[in-house]
């Protein structure tokens, strides 16, 4: 699912509401009755939209559901599928879809008004905690349908209410037992518990019962990338991108796999490619931050900078608030470059500039960007030499890391290069015991990871001096 972000937020504990709605959408209407259309043709497309997000086909997706309403401009049901579709990319449009459908809901059935319901707690009353009750309620009426316990189960994990939300997958395969995502979202849930056998076993289960589809090999292969199989890694991500070859995380996954064998250079390959191909500005920018951080470890920052100001130079067209988060992590991007680069002026001079924030933010935006300038204050203080304040930061940095889904691992594996940066540092202290902790959680989930070896090498090369010193000095 590749993590929502396009990174298949589905299958991590993201909302699988509405946002990311292809998920819960991978249930097909069993009949006629499900959907109110008044073209079999448009039903048919609609049909079609439903397999194309059980496969984590997006872009056909949004091609189905536009033929549909094509065929039949009223068809409210292709119309909040269309928004679930857009909400992760063009939040704005999704809810003018949605609205659209309110002003003129036409004669829906009883399914239909409660899913409308759902999509405008969700997208037009940002209301998570109605939606949720919404959903609950559709379970209750709709015993029988899975997609109301995939729904549900969405519910569970955004309130960290992680064992229910596995009885619900379990009540929905006991419905379904075809129902492939569902492994795949279990699959997920377990990596994030760091059971990476069982989290494999299920991810398995989906490929034996999607063998066809690009999705389950791209789900195995972002995990073995992540654990340091990285045969098996581009194994499946080459034969994911066989089956399907514009599947965009297949391609992320591939600069994951690269970033672990320490080839920045055919990582930024790979990340730029995805960055490409992707047409949300989101998952653009997220594809250009990891080719700018892989090009910085390739020892380019210049060509980092040059590859962030291209973006900057070209921002796409978005609402008032989006377009502020779009500045400011260009901005703050380009000054964590600055400072890897030990150009401290330039890098001060960025987080100057930072663009205010908008009154309209709420409290959880506003302490998320004060969060996020720890990076680039550790960053500044490495620059500076003072490398116990960037040990400090760095620390602060990894506490806030842990607060993010494990099993959610970045497409630039960015948790394990800050254990790494800060293991570094403290080696550069003489606190070699330390750095060696500092690197335990890396190498105990990937033990292959090369820029982790690297420090783990420099420590054993200092004390092989040292140790060479001491004998010297006794002979």
């Amino acid at each position: 699912m590749t993590k929502p972000r396009l990174k298949k937020t589905v299958l991590t504990a993201v909302a699988l509401v509405v946002v990311g709605a292809g998920a819960a959408a991978t249930v097909l209407a069993r009949s006629g009755r499900d959907v109110t259309t008044t073209s079999a043709e448009a039903y048919e497309f609609y049909r079609k939209g439903l397999e194309d997000e059980r496969r984590m086909y997006h872009k056909d997706a949004l091609a189905s559901y536009a033929k549909a309403l094509e065929l039949d401009p009223h068809f409210s049901m292709a119309t909040l599928r269309l928004a679930g579709n857009l909400a992760g990319r063009d939040w704005e449009r999704a809810r003018s879809l949605v609205q659209t459908v309110s002003r003129n809901p036409g004669n829906l059935n009883e399914r239909e008004r409660l899913f409308l319901a759902v999509f405008e707690a969700e997208l037009v009353g940002k209301d998570p905690k109605k939606a949720g009750e919404l959903i609950r309620e559709y379970v209750r009426r709709f015993p029988d349908d899975p997609e109301g316990y995939f729904r549900l189960a969405g519910v569970l994990v955004r309130e960290g209410k992680t064992e229910e939300a596995l009885a619900t997958y379990e009540r929905l395969l006991s419905l379904d037992p075809n129902q492939a995502t569902a492994y795949n979202a279990l699959g997920y849930h377990f990596i994030g518990r760091r059971d990476f056998v069982k989290g494999e076993d299920y991810l398995k289960r989906y490929r034996f019962l999607a063998p066809d589809q690009a999705n389950p090999y791209d789900s195995l292969g972002e995990l073995y990338a992540n654990t340091g199989r990285y045969a098996e890694a581009e194994e499946h991500l080459k034969r994911a991108l066989e089956i399907r070859p514009d599947f965009i995380p297949a391609v992320g996954h591939l600069g994951t796999l690269e970033v672990g064998r320490g080839n920045p250079e055919a990582a930024v390959s790979h990340f730029r490619r995805a960055a490409e191909m992707s047409e949300g500005w989101k998952d653009r920018q997220m594809f250009v931050g990891a080719a700018a951080t892989a090009l910085l470890d390739a020892g380019r920052p210049d060509d980092a900078l040059a590859l962030l100001d291209d973006v900057a130079a070209t921002p796409p067209a978005l609402s008032p608030k989006e377009d502020f988060f779009f500045r400011y992590h260009v901005v703050r991007s380009r000054a964590v470059v600055l400072a890897l680069a030990g150009r401290v002026a330039e890098a001060e001079s960025e987080i100057a500039r930072l663009p205010a924030a908008p009154e309209d933010l709420d409290a959880k935006e506003k302490e998320a960007l004060e969060k996020g300038l720890l990076g680039p204050r550790a960053a500044l203080a490495g620059a500076r030499g003072d490398i116990e304040e960037a040990v400090r930061s760095l620390r602060a940095v990894l506490t806030e890391e842990k607060g993010s889904k494990a099993g959610d691992f970045a497409f630039y594996p960015n948790a394990f290069r800050l254990r790494v940066r800060l293991a570094d540092a403290l080696v550069n202290l003489g606190r070699a015991d330390e750095a060696r902790e500092e690197l335990r959680p890396v190498l105990a989930v990937n033990p292959r990871f090369a820029p982790a070896l690297a420090v783990v090498a420099r420590i054993e090369g200092a004390e092989g001096r040292a140790g060479d010193a001491k004998g010297s000095a006794g002979r």
